[in-house]
């Protein structure tokens, strides 16, 4: 359960992630860990609780490889290379996702595979990067940039990566032996779209309510739901909890809280997750006045950031009609490279919304009026 600290102009992110079977006692370690981060730089951070397989566009933004998930606790990082490969035990990683790529360790076991997503067996020295016909474009280039890194950086060039495409993916002997022979690749199912749909639920169903500690546990009251929120109803003296559904959960610290006060955000959030029967992995992030970032402002109509009111930041989103479900995912930190041919993109310029289709995208995702008009 890493801590994790980026530093942009003028403000820091501190990230705490958390494994999903991490003890209680590991996680309380990350919070009490987040606490001295926090403190050491003068309490100014945006924090931001991420949960695995659950973690927000910004954190996946600076893992420019995709993410690994591995079994085991923190010594199953640490390996020596002379002996590394001594009695090696098979590691199948199934690599998912259409722009933020994830890859989690599954049971190397042919029910396992899938049509639609790469995957990747590490047999120590030898690396496989199994790619069937349906897996995406980008889940393939992730894929075999996840491998390379293995090899080159984990191991330290010790391993070899081979490439099963769409001539090999079905016929190469070695990577098949360990899923029962050849002959098993007529048990592999159809890749199946589980991933999130971004778009956002109506704005009505957006809440403001405010937090009070006065008798030792966190009490919350509503203040305001959907277009009603304005950015006056927060005050200084106070802490706010925004409950913005597939947004995420913000936890705003007024100026006059005392530090204390400033520590126990998180914990905040994690206790109205829990009033509310929200999931878990919902998104929780601590906010302070005047450091708001635009995921937090964007749902008060009337928020004009003084410092800000000459700036925007553009925000792109990924448009996919992946086995018919349409998805749209926001981009972090984004560049030209990030124009996916297979799909559609939005580009919010403030003044301009902007569809740019792909030279692949489907016919359904090239209706680029509607994609825009959903999004406004």
């Amino acid at each position: 359960m890493p801590n994790y600290v980026q530093k942009y102009e003028g403000c820091w992110d501190v990230h705490f992630w958390l494994g999903q079977n991490a003890s209680t006692d590991e996680v309380g370690v990350a919070a009490i860990k987040t606490v001295e981060i926090d403190d050491s730089l003068g309490g100014l951070p945006t924090q931001h609780r991420e949960i695995q397989n659950h973690e927000s566009p910004l954190f996946l933004s600076y893992f420019t490889d995709g993410i690994r998930y591995v079994s085991g606790g923190y010594e199953s990082g640490y390996h020596h290379v002379e002996d590394q490969f001594k009695n090696w035990k098979p590691h199948l990683f199934h690599c998912k996702g259409k722009r933020n790529v994830r890859s989690s360790e599954v049971e190397c076991d042919v029910k396992s595979l899938n049509l639609g997503d790469v995957f990747i067996l590490d047999l120590g020295k030898d690396i496989y990067v199994w790619m069937p016909p349906d897996s995406g474009r980008l889940e393939r280039i992730k894929g075999m940039a996840r491998a390379k890194n293995i090899a080159d950086v984990e191991r330290l060039g010790a391993s070899t990566v081979h490439i099963l495409d769409d001539v090999e993916w079905n016929n190469d002997p070695t990577f098949w032996s360990y899923f029962g022979g050849v002959s098993a690749v007529k048990q592999v199912k159809k890749g199946q779209d589980d991933d999130d749909n971004y778009w956002k639920r109506l704005t009505e169903q957006i809440t403001l309510w405010k937090v009070s500690d006065a008798s030792g546990a966190a009490k919350v009251t509503l203040v305001a739901q959907g277009e009603d929120l304005r950015k006056d109803q927060l005050d200084s003296n106070d802490a706010f909890i925004l409950d913005a559904l597939n947004g995420g959960i913000f936890v705003w610290i007024g100026k006059g809280c005392t530090l204390e006060e400033r520590s126990k955000a998180l914990i905040w959030g994690e206790n109205y997750l829990k009033q509310h029967h929200l999931p878990r992995w919902t998104q929780v992030t601590r906010v302070l006045e005047s450091a708001e970032s635009t995921q937090f402002t964007q749902w008060f109509r009337d928020w004009v950031d003084e410092k800000k009111k000459n700036v925007f930041e553009p925000l792109l989103f990924q448009v996919s009609d992946e086995s018919g479900l349409l998805r749209v995912e926001q981009i972090a930190n984004f560049t030209q490279e990030d124009l996916d041919g297979d799909d559609v993109m939005i580009l919010d310029a403030l003044n301009l919304i902007y569809v740019w289709v792909g030279a692949n995208a489907t016919h359904r995702e090239e209706g680029s009026v509607e994609h825009g008009e959903k999004y406004l």
